[in-house]
């Protein structure tokens, strides 16, 4: 190293102060761009664009070695010590990149890595990523550990033979939705095979991409059956079929009686009775709600049992019009009060052979599966709302019981499979919230956020559900410990919405 000053002790701290960036260089971007590259492209292209991501990084390399002498030298660009300048530019610019197209993947496996990518669309997002329970899972082959998949998502199997095997074929209505592709995320997740249907298949297509892309080919197929109640409508689809899991629902909260419930029920019913004409199908699981007991009225604490049904939403959604827009809950209270009723009549009049259950869950709170094509679905709205200060859209909801959109999906799936579970309603009840509740676990999780108005404070639903107990006895036969607690439910279902 040379040098045309005279002053040794500038030299030696020039030489120092070089050392100390090669130092932390080494420590930090440096070996940042080789980890990166690494991690961030899927599994099925990875080794081709690595090779492409280490050229582009020694051409730069090369360019920057071969410019700088020029941008210096006193005869080309002549910026002798300004040259830093540039490269302090650079790294500003750097800071910016990192913090809107980085990604951070800390603690995540490679296939966890390729669901971030899958369901996260902003990189400053991407910290409050939670993958699934078991992603990285499906890369281990039956062949290697033949029950690994079951036995890891469902611990109830190392006491109980399940009705059902990993590799048997599920149909499930309503798989774009957000309780219905859930179902599926966690049924593909064990180890089955899944025939998902949806009212209009070019729209949702998404849905099989990423159950493809997820879990590979072969596992997923996506069935168009545009009106559930035309007579013939499941029959091709139900060949080969091993269980059913009816999710499809009308959401619309349309107040004419009319338009809602007699093709839900008429739905309900047309699959029941394809269904029976497979003797392959042994167990079909209906996703009524709770509202097909009773509906939530502010400080009205019910005692509510098997035999409880919504009677007076039906009375109230077929009561003389006009069908102003107040009815729409009745409406869809009494859809699916009626067309589990119907279903319990049809099931024990015409005996067929397979077992039929059905799952009665509370509000479903919690994370989408894609963002980009469900936004935030159904009622998990309503926590988006929250956090988005749209107090007025929240206060038309009801403050009653909620469950993790995760747990309701795990509930189906027992109700599908534990050999216990025979002829059962499942009231999937969760635990009781307010919305002033809700908003002080948002405050706790976002301190740097305000939120406003408060909301005004109410007392928790009392009801008493004497069957609630059974719902919670199967998550921890499958695993948990019990309910997934209000502040992780709200914190998944608003880390797609910090900035």
């Amino acid at each position: 190293m040379t040098s045309s000053s005279p002053n040794l002790a500038a030299q030696q701290a020039n030489i120092a102060f070089v050392c100390f960036y090669v130092f932390f260089f080494e420590m930090s971007w440096g070996p940042c761009a080789w980890i990166v590259t690494g991690e961030m492209f899927p599994l099925e292209v990875r080794v081709r664009c690595l090779p492409i991501t280490t050229a582009s990084n020694w051409l730069l390399n090369f360019i920057i070695s071969f410019a700088t002498p020029y941008m210096t030298d006193p005869e080309y660009g002549d910026l002798k010590s300004k040259v830093f300048y540039v490269w302090l530019v650079f790294c500003a610019i750097g800071i910016f990149f990192v913090y809107f197209c980085i990604y951070e993947t800390k603690n995540l496996t490679l296939e966890q890595v390729d669901e971030l990518f899958l369901n996260v669309s902003k990189a400053w997002k991407s910290k409050y990523f939670v993958p699934s329970a078991d992603m990285g899972m499906d890369m281990v082959t039956d062949e290697m550990y033949p029950v690994i998949n079951l036995h890891q998502k469902f611990a109830m199997f190392a006491k109980h033979e399940p009705i059902l095997k990993p590799g048997e074929t599920i149909v499930v209505t309503g798989v774009s939705g957000f309780v219905g592709s859930h179902v599926v995320d966690q049924l593909l997740d064990a180890g089955f095979v899944v025939r998902g249907t949806t009212r209009d298949g070019s729209k949702n297509e998404w849905i099989s991409q990423l159950f493809t892309k997820k879990y590979g080919p072969g596992k997923f197929e996506l069935v168009t059956i545009p009106r559930f109640d035309e007579p013939g409508a499941f029959d091709a689809t139900l060949k080969g079929v091993s269980g059913v899991i009816h999710v499809a629902s009308d959401m619309t909260f349309r107040p004419d009686p009319h338009e809602v419930i007699p093709p839900t029920v008429a739905g309900t019913l047309e699959l029941l009775e394809a269904a029976a004409k497979h003797d392959s199908i042994k167990r079909f699981v209906l996703s009524s709600s709770c509202a097909a007991a009773a509906s939530p009225e502010p400080g009205v604490n019910r005692v509510i049992n098997q035999d409880t049904w919504n009677d007076t939403a039906i009375e109230q959604a077929w009561a003389p019009p006009p069908y102003d827009p107040s009815r729409g809950f009745s409406v869809y209270a009494a859809s699916k009060a009626q067309s589990e009723k119907d279903a319990w009549q049809w099931y024990h009049r015409y005996k067929p052979r397979f077992i039929l259950n059905t799952v009665l869950p509370a509000m479903n709170f919690g994370r989408s599966l894609s963002l980009e094509h469900q936004g935030n679905p159904s009622t998990s709205g309503l926590i988006a709302a929250l956090f988005n200060n749209n107090t007025e859209t929240v206060k038309a909801g009801a403050q009653y019981f909620c469950l993790s959109v995760e747990d309701n999906a795990r509930l189906h799936i027992a109700t599908l499979l534990h050999p216990d579970v025979s002829n059962e309603r499942v009231f999937s009840y969760g635990q009781p919230y307010t919305w002033r509740g809700m908003q002080r676990l948002l405050q706790k999780l976002y301190p740097d956020k305000t939120f406003a108005p408060d909301m005004p404070d109410a007392v928790p639903d009392g009801s008493q559900v004497i069957p609630a107990p059974r719902a919670m006895g199967l998550l921890q036969d499958l695993g948990r410990e019990g309910w997934t607690g209000l502040e992780e439910i709200v914190r998944l279902n608003t880390q797609d919405l910090v900035v």
